[in-house]
């Protein structure tokens, strides 16, 4: 039983790292862009400009 929990403390520590390292890489506004995609489907990278088209509401 020690192996087992001596393999399982190794991969939380493992998992704890790369969780710091990914919020870090997140967090920097020079790398989000590229990382999260989100901003794509938004529309805030492209670099056109759309017709803005007002409607009457009653």
């Amino acid at each position: 039983m020690k192996t087992v929990e001596k393999y399982i403390y190794k991969f939380v520590i493992l998992h704890l790292i790369f969780l710091i390292i990914g919020q870090y890489l997140i967090s920097k506004e020079t790398l989000a862009p590229y990382l999260n995609k989100i901003v794509y489907y938004e529309g805030v990278m492209k670099d056109q400009y759309s017709e803005i088209i007002e409607t009457m509401n009653r």
